[in-house]
């Protein structure tokens, strides 16, 4: 393996890491391609990463790591609590449809 691959498996493995960290982050299934999620990582002026399915974009002090569970799936988690915003202009707003009934929005009646 040479330098650069090494350099690059060594911040891969610390941005996953960091990531990784349930109790400073969140989690959530998201519904996009691996193309899209680097568009939209560029698109945010993010720094984008790859280690075989696991995909890592760091847009300012947040890391959002997916691993591709298809070719249009994600299991996406993300570090820190102030990086909401972050998250959103990645990976978009979570579908209400998913969410627990006691968190989604009462029906109009």
């Amino acid at each position: 393996m040479n330098t650069s691959a090494t350099l690059t498996t060594a911040l891969l493995s610390a941005l996953f890491a960091v990531a990784a960290s349930e109790a400073e982050g969140g989690s959530r299934g998201v519904e996009m391609s691996a193309g899209a999620f680097e568009d939209r990582c560029e698109a945010e002026n993010g720094t984008f990463y790859a280690e075989g399915d696991t995909l890592a974009c760091q847009v300012d002090r947040v890391v959002i790591a997916c691993d591709f569970i298809a070719i249009d799936a994600a299991d996406c988690r993300w570090n820190g609590r102030n990086g909401e915003s972050e998250v959103l202009r990645v990976l978009g707003r979570p579908d209400l449809a998913a969410l627990p009934a006691a968190l989604a929005p009462a029906a109009a009646g």
